[in-house]
Formats: structure tokens, sequence, C-alpha cells
């Protein structure tokens, strides 16, 4: 039987890129898009964020289309957010993602555990 496993390095942002990612609720995020994932089948190797975007990498099989892991994650997690006090909070549209060899998922891992020092530089 063929093995089949997806990496893929998914970053979205707030709407309008507003700095709604905090220290009060940014674990709540992080826990809700883990959960969802793992709902989903999909397993969580990092996320991270700054306050206005988030990163994630992902594996997942191909029979669940990256769109959908997408629009369920991130209305999940805007939903509690919201539901939590949080009115405002909301994901912008779009997201990008790129697949990664599992060669190249160390680096990525790294990318994204340092995200905070990354953007002080």
């Amino acid at each position: 039987m063929p093995r089949f496993l997806l990496f893929y390095h998914i970053t979205w942002s707030t709407k309008y890129r507003k700095p709604f990612i905090n220290d009060d609720n940014r674990e709540i995020i992080f826990k809700s898009i883990v959960a969802k994932s793992a709902e989903l089948r999909a397993g969580v190797l990092a996320v991270n964020g700054m306050e206005d975007h988030i990163h994630l990498l992902v594996s997942t099989s191909p029979s669940l289309a990256p769109s959908v892991l997408i629009g369920q994650i991130k209305g999940v997690s805007s939903h509690l957010i919201r539901s939590l006090g949080w009115k405002d909070f909301r994901w912008g549209k779009e997201y990008s993602i790129r697949a990664v060899s599992e060669e190249e998922l160390s680096k990525v891992v790294g990318y994204i555990k340092n995200q905070q020092r990354h953007h002080h530089k």
C-alpha cells in the first residue's frame, strides 16, 4: 500500500494585520489550532506567531484538502477567541502555503519556533 505524507508550512495573518495576538490569548489560539488539527487527523509539528500572524507546520494525508484544513482551523480558533471576550478578533481571508520536504523539516521547525527572535532583528 502506498504511503503518502505531506508537510505544509502555512502562514496567515489577522485581519488588516491588527495586533490581536497577545500574551493573554496566544496559548489559547495555539491550543485550538493543535486540537482542531488533531480532530482533522493532521499532526502539528510546530506552531508560533507574532501579534499579527501565525506560522504552522503540519503533516497530513492527501485526503485532507489544505483549504479545508486551514478554513477549519481559522474558523474554530477565531470563534473561540471571540467567545472568550476578544470581540474584534478576526483572521484575514488570505493565507500562504508551502510544501516542505522531509529533509527541510528541522530547518522549518527552527524558523517557526524562533519567530520572536526573527522579527526582532
